[in-house]
């Protein structure tokens, strides 16, 4: 793994309660200490930017659209210059960001958490390579892969 593509809410950032989910900085230390070129994703929104700003300084670009599409995933390959199977995207919606890192040939981590936990899919590019229920189990499936391999 080379790269991760991270959604901001309700995968790092609870509305809810406007504070980071727990194991979001240690998430983001282990891949940024092991060299990942990090992406978020988050839809534009008023004081997304605000929100994003503490952990900023992890990522090395920041995408804020007006909707999420399979398009906008395309690009941060584009612009990763990495193949599909080098990037991983961990998020919280299967019919977003897990589906659009699937049908692009990424490896998908699904945390199950908040709003989104009880969704469920039969549709095959909905499923997750990966499922978890927090934070701390993308860390130690994350320790348990190769993430500097070629």
């Amino acid at each position: 793994m080379k790269a991760a593509i991270l959604d901001f809410n309700r995968t790092l950032f609870d509305p809810d309660s406007s504070a980071f989910i727990e194991g979001t900085i240690p998430l983001l230390y282990l891949l940024k200490s092991r060299g990942i070129k990090l992406v978020l994703i988050s839809l534009e929104e008023k004081g997304r930017t605000e929100q994003i700003k503490p952990i900023s300084s992890y990522f090395d670009f920041i995408l804020l659209p007006k909707e999420k599409t399979r398009e906008e995933f395309q690009k941060v390959l584009q612009e990763l210059r990495l193949p599909a199977g080098k990037v991983v995207v961990i998020g919280d919606y299967v019919r977003e960001e897990i589906t659009f890192g699937n049908q692009l040939g990424m490896t998908t981590i699904r945390v199950k958490q908040g709003k989104y936990a009880s969704m469920t899919s039969t549709i095959p590019e909905e499923q997750a390579t990966v499922t978890v229920s927090n934070l701390y189990q993308v860390i130690s499936f994350l320790n348990n892969i190769d993430m500097g391999g070629n």
